[in-house]
């Protein structure tokens, strides 16, 4: 809340979003591409050759769905929790970082496999770790990228992830084809450790503001009631969607009879490098639809697809024909399925609810791999008819219900935010404060870098004060001023009222300049705005300013409360000579200095890209209107704008201190 971001500190390192959608392929995608690119290659080359090697060992189908439901089990309690615990944390970044290094781990373990029970293990514990990681980097795509470009950005992570599918099988089989199948999974290592290191070099994370107070069963009841809906669906569908080393299984089972079990290994690779191919194709495409789509339609075409497969598994015979069907279309269907799911959830989910809300979808997906993967591999033993017609019913009716699904806008409705202040070039200490603050949760936002915060509810608060009283009392009234209105906004979050707020702000200062004699006579301006919904609400005491920029125009929303500014109005003085008027800083309200005070409301509808902007007058004193609505032009990000504007009050000589808060509605 009080003295923020200074001039002086690093960037917030957060991709540019304000101009157009183009520019979505950024460092911290492309580094979440490549390590999942990595990751991928080792973790696809354990999964490739982890059939054969547990054939070897002596190990079914049965024995190798435990294995993925008991992996996929254990993944989904690491999702869950992993989403929660990362919104509790202002990095997220350090958590994707290890959980790629776990999986690195749990794969190479296999080289020391002599039993099946070993495989179980490693496998377990590299799922454990590709959980942790999961819902952690669907929230760093989202907070990366505009929602325009969602598709585009989990279609790019997922065309990786699946490009990797492709060269693993490869380095596999020719592993394989040279040297023992123990030796696969000691080269797995290699890339694994490669992705943990994409992740620490390219990804920067945007800081948001933490929620040290998140729990999960209020985290998973404040999830969009249309988003607990999408979840219903996708479950429903995951409960069809088997591991696919199960087909590996399958084929080369089907293929041992006819050419040995070294070829019939081997052919069943060689196929699965295909769907991979064809996944990885899907991936990209289905990106770019479900931009320019429905994006829940799109996902529901691709669960629809999933009943073709799963009706050619019950047909007689081996024939590649058939199999290159099921293999191909598999990829197809995967590759809507897992970029799609992800797309749509960031449309569903507020940004403050992202971690768990992603956390939650990476859940219910791995409920329904524990119960696919053990219950199709069991039906498939007793009655192949059986196991697919499940498969069939689960994805047509879960691609019904998420075909069904609306996003409530109320719902996720966000506002980016940003504040900063410069002590100036004359004055020695600071009297202006600022506050960016989520109003449910009662979390102000990190000093540095740009931060969402929802406005469903009881909404965001943007908040500046510029303080006066003399030694350090001008500093102690603004500070106080922006702690009152927080908290006693939180306090009344059911129905908060920003007027009463200042009051009461109003009432704190006043108390405490006549509690202490060296504070006597404090007070602080302030402007204040509070966004709930689309409806924006200013409150003014004195002469910080309210601007909003739209489109390519900016509009003042307060006017001054000074006496400079009366004169103008009433004639007395023109805007020309009250720049030099010499009674110009005098203000006519302030916070603190009287017993009552009277804020003058403004109120409006935002339209999506809207930007709000609060300024102390150490802003607006040095620059004239037109000149900040170039900067806002000029300027792409909001920390980049807010820098400039600083930047250009310096510039021009800042006798004062200059605060800046930049806010844009996303819609």
């Amino acid at each position: 809340m009080g003295d923020g971001s200074r001039l002086d500190e690093p960037k917030d390192g957060s991709p540019t979003r304000g101009r157009a959608a183009t520019g979505w392929l950024n460092r911290t995608v492309l580094g979440i591409g490549l390590a999942s690119l990595f990751s991928d290659v080792g973790h696809e080359m354990a999964t490739a050759a982890m059939p054969a090697l547990l054939a070897a060992l002596g190990s079914g189908s049965l024995f190798l769905g435990v294995i993925e439901g008991v992996s996929d089990g254990a993944s989904t309690f690491a999702k869950l929790y992993s989403g929660l615990y990362s919104d509790r944390l202002r990095r997220r970044k350090p958590l994707a970082f290890i959980g790629y290094l776990v999986t690195a781990s749990g794969m190479a373990s296999f080289a020391l496999a002599t039993s099946g029970w070993h495989v179980l293990v490693g496998r377990v514990v590299g799922w454990l770790g590709r959980g942790a990681r999961s819902p952690v980097r669907s929230v760093l795509l989202t907070e990366a990228t505009s929602k325009e470009t969602h598709g585009r950005a989990f279609g790019f992570e997922r065309a990786m992830d699946s490009a990797g599918a492709v060269v693993g099988p490869l380095i596999a089989l020719g592993v394989a084809t040279h040297a023992n199948i123990l030796s696969v999974f000691g080269y797995t290592l290699i890339p694994g450790i490669l992705a943990a290191l994409m992740i620490a070099v390219f990804v920067r994370e945007r800081p948001h503001a933490p929620q040290p107070h998140a729990r999960l069963s209020t985290g998973i009841r404040a999830l969009p009631a249309p988003f607990r809906r999408l979840l219903v669906g996708v479950g429903i569908a995951g409960l069809g969607d088997f591991s696919k080393t199960l087909l590996i299984l399958w084929a080369t089972r089907a293929w041992t009879a006819q050419y040995g079990f070294r070829r019939g290994a081997a052919l069943a690779m060689a196929f699965y490098v295909g769907y991979s191919v064809v996944y990885t194709f899907s991936c990209y495409v289905a990106g770019v639809l479900a931009d320019r789509l429905p994006k829940n339609r799109v996902l529901a075409a691709g669960y629809a697809l999933a009943a073709i497969p799963a009706l050619a598994l019950v047909l007689p015979g081996a024939s590649f024909i058939k199999f290159a069907i099921v293999f191909g279309v598999s990829g197809l269907y995967m590759g809507v399925w897992e970029t799609v799911e992800g797309a749509t959830a960031a449309g569903f989910l507020p940004a403050e609810r992202r971690g768990v809300g992603f956390g939650a979808l990476a859940t219910v997906n791995g409920v329904g791999d524990l119960v696919s993967s053990i219950v199709v591999g069991a039906l498939w033993t007793h009655s192949p008819l059986a196991a697919m017609s499940t498969v069939v019913a689960t994805s047509v009716v879960g691609a019904l219900i998420v075909g069904a699904s609306k996003i409530d806008p109320s719902a996720v409705r966000s506002l980016s935010a940003c504040g900063t202040t410069h002590v100036g070039r004359v004055r020695d200490h600071n009297e202006d404060a600022f506050a960016v603050y989520d109003v449910e949760n009662a979390v102000p936002a990190q000093p540095a870098g740009v931060s969402e915060l929802p406005t469903a509810g009881p909404g965001a608060l943007l908040m500046v004060c510029d303080g006066m009283g003399g030694a350090a009392a001008g500093e102690v009234a603004a500070a106080l001023a922006v702690e009152t209105t927080c908290r006693t906004l939180s306090r009344s979050r059911s129905d908060p009222d920003l007027v009463a707020a200042l009051v009461a702000a109003n009432a704190a200062i006043h108390e405490e300049s006549q509690r202490k004699s060296d504070e006597r006579g404090m007070g602080t301006t302030a402007t204040a705005a509070l966004v709930r919904g689309q409806r924006l609400l200013v409150a003014q005491v004195g002469d910080s300013r309210a601007y909003l920029f739209r489109g390519n125009d900016l509009q003042r929303l307060t006017r001054d409360q000074s006496l400079a500014a009366s004169m103008v109005e009433e004639g007395v003085l023109s805007p020309e000579k009250a720049k030099d008027f010499r009674r110009g800083n005098v203000i006519l309200q302030a916070l603190g200095v009287e017993e009552t005070v009277s804020p003058v409301v403004t109120t409006l509808e935002l339209r999506p890209h809207d930007v709000i902007l609060l300024c102390s007058d150490g802003l607006h004193g040095q620059l004239d209107d037109e000149k900040i609505l170039s900067i806002l032009r000029d300027a792409a990000d909001l920390s980049g704008r807010a820098q400039a504007l600083i930047q250009a009050a310096l510039d021009a000589g800042a006798p004062d201190n200059v605060t800046v808060v930049l806010a844009r509605w996303n819609g």
